[in-house]
């Protein structure tokens, strides 16, 4: 048979996508392009029915490029349709959120398959070039709300974001698929990669991440194996008194429970005019970000908020073995 050029091209709104198998397609097994009210849920998007790969060509499921606005977009679970999609298996990033997308709720999809080990070759989330607005004093996302999923043996590492603003990401299990018996961990680490990679590249700046939050419902459970959990990567900041290019500020990494293997660092803040690690070298490296022990609250330079985490992170008693 000849597949398709793209599974399902969503362009109007409320559109319920749901119990479909969109696997083996050209490029991406969904695209939504505009539209509010959309729904997909309980699909398998890049595996059969068995769950072994049945690849997209491009992502399982692109949101937002399309020069229009999709608002209020529900990817997995919600209170009509409690099941979420497995997505894995797919040549590009499982979801992969454009810019023009104004409101989405992706919550408790398996991005991943951590019975099959089957990843995407992607990032299990990719968000790029999406503006909008995260009080930080409140943690409430008014862009892209994060909660519930499940993203492992992701080859482009966990969670990607580039040039974004106004996300949330709130109990979801990252490189691991249950913490409840710290004996008996069940490891899906996404790659080489780290589970967030904070960047301001081509796509713009990268500020008003939250990641966890101050509740035990809202940790998210983020494990890596010889890299750091969350790498965080401003621009340098120049004489000027301006920042040189794009940059990763003003975001806030809180609450989380962390399971680190094979690295020395839990969180490396990297950037302002420097190639050192956080916490390495002198004490001026140690004012541009922290790691572990380090301080409660990453400073900026001059009238620029650094990346702030509020209070220090919550490490599981039990650690990974590098085995």
């Amino acid at each position: 048979a000849v597949p398709n050029d793209i599974g399902i091209r969503v362009q109007h709104s409320e559109t319920v996508i749901s119990y479909n198998v969109i696997s083996g397609n050209l490029r991406s097994g969904v695209i939504v392009y505009r539209g509010a009210g959309n729904q997909i849920t309980s699909n398998l998007i890049g595996v059969n029915i068995t769950g072994a790969a049945l690849p997209n060509g491009g992502s399982g499921v692109r949101v937002g490029g399309g020069g229009s606005t999709v608002e209020s977009i529900y990817i997995g679970s919600h209170q009509e349709a409690p099941e979420g999609n497995l997505i894995a298996g797919n040549a590009g990033p499982g979801i992969h959120v454009m810019g023009d997308v104004e409101s989405a709720y992706i919550h408790g999809n398996r991005i991943g398959g951590i019975a099959s080990g089957v990843g995407n070759a992607g990032a299990g989330l990719l968000i790029e070039g999406h503006e909008a607005e995260l009080d930080l004093e409140i943690s409430v996302p008014s862009g892209l709300d994060i909660r519930g999923n499940e993203i492992v043996f992701n080859e482009g590492g966990g969670v990607r974001i580039d040039g974004a603003s106004g996300v949330g990401f709130f109990g979801n299990r990252i490189g691991v698929a249950d913490d409840s018996n710290p004996d008996a961990v069940v490891k899906g680490f996404n790659g080489e990669e780290p589970a967030f990679l904070l960047i301001g590249n081509a796509k713009g700046d990268t500020e008003g991440v939250l990641i966890g939050d101050d509740t035990v419902e809202s940790y998210n459970i983020i494990a890596t194996d010889g890299v750091p959990a969350v790498v965080i990567v401003t621009g340098d900041y120049d004489d000027s008194g301006g920042w040189d290019g794009d940059s990763a500020i003003n975001n806030q990494v809180y609450l989380n429970r962390y399971r680190v293997a094979g690295s020395d660092r839990i969180i490396d803040h990297v950037g302002w005019n420097s190639t050192q690690l956080a916490g390495e070298g002198d004490s001026e490296a140690e004012y541009r970000g922290g790691t572990g022990p380090c301080s409660d609250e990453w400073e900026g330079v001059d009238d620029s908020y650094g990346n702030r985490r509020t209070l220090s992170p919550i490490l599981n008693p039990i650690a990974i073995g590098d085995s």
